[in-house]
């Protein structure tokens, strides 16, 4: 994987648990912390996906229509993989938790997009 897959995940992946735990602050058990890595895990898997698959096309501070189509992808991911967490943990889904969570991958992913140069495209003169 290149540089940018790898920010963009480690910024995913942080926002992502800096929100879950500034939200509902730290899982107070075993269970709540089998829902976060699982969650957590999914959006992993769903991040490398889209980045494998559509690999980004915008210049920096722009976003087009595979940026939009790739960060809805992203927090289908998380919602499924929360969902999931759900089912693994037999819990009920806490739609609030699930609906701030996608929320705040959407917002670090377009965050990295107006933060990062895609490969392969030269600065602007």
């Amino acid at each position: 994987m290149n540089k940018l897959i790898w920010k963009g995940l480690f910024m995913t992946a942080v926002v992502f648990l800096a929100t879950t735990i500034s939200t509902t602050g730290l899982p107070k058990n075993a269970l709540e912390w089998q829902i976060l890595a699982i969650t957590l895990v999914g959006t992993v898997i769903g991040y490398i996906a889209q980045s494998v698959t559509f690999p980004s096309t915008s210049i920096l501070g722009d976003i087009n229509l595979r940026d939009l189509l790739k960060g809805g992808l992203l927090a289908l991911s998380n919602m499924l993989s929360g969902v999931a967490a759900s089912g693994i943990t037999d819990t009920a889904i806490d739609w609030k938790q699930l609906l701030t969570g996608v929320g705040m991958v959407l917002v670090a992913y377009f965050a990295k997009q107006f933060t990062t140069k895609p490969t392969g495209i030269p600065p602007a003169k």
